[in-house]
């Protein structure tokens, strides 16, 4: 340890720690000495030899009139050595990498999603096709009958394009999610 001087006398270096009620000053041997010569009080009792401190530093806090959650505290920040902090961020390390993992797995499951409802899409749209060209075949040639398959070709056409926009929408959605990740 680097010794200190004391600066009321410069020959001495700081041996002792004084705790005051309202204030904390460092002292020397013979500074502690001028005080056990004047009048006696419990000021005495609060010299802590900063030799100690640095050995222990639990001492110091037992010396200190600590509210017990700072006790708490300071006994809980003991428990967390260098070795233990280790061990806790190699645990964290693991977790994270295993949860890398388990989204990789999930980005995978989703690209066979998409690619499955892809396949959907394209084989809707075949079926689709081949719907209106059999409804073209039913149309006889009666005027009545044609119109009425005329609107028939109509609504299937408008829920075709009903069918088409929402396959589009869920399928800008997937890829969106995709993308997020």
């Amino acid at each position: 340890m680097k010794q200190i001087p004391c600066y009321k006398d410069e020959e001495q270096f700081l041996f002792y720690i004084k705790l005051g009620q309202n204030s904390t000053e460092y002292m020397c041997l013979e500074c502690a000495q001028e005080l056990n010569e004047g009048p006696k009080d419990a000021s005495q009792q609060n010299l802590i030899r900063i030799n100690k401190v640095l050995k222990s530093p639990e001492h110091l806090l037992s010396k200190l009139n600590l509210k017990p959650t700072l006790k708490e505290f300071f006994s809980y920040l003991d428990k967390y050595n260098e070795k233990s902090i280790t061990k806790i961020f190699l645990d964290f390390q693991i977790k994270i990498t295993k949860l890398q993992n388990t989204l990789k797995d999930l980005e995978k499951e989703l690209e066979k999603i998409l690619h499955n409802f892809q396949i959907r899409i394209r084989k809707l749209g075949i079926n689709c096709q081949i719907q209106i060209i059999k409804s073209l075949i039913q149309i006889n040639l009666n005027n009545s009958q044609i119109i009425l398959n005329k609107l028939e070709i109509q609504s299937t056409i408008k829920q075709l394009n009903k069918m088409k926009r929402l396959s589009i929408n869920t399928f800008q959605i997937l890829i969106k999610i995709i993308a997020k990740n």
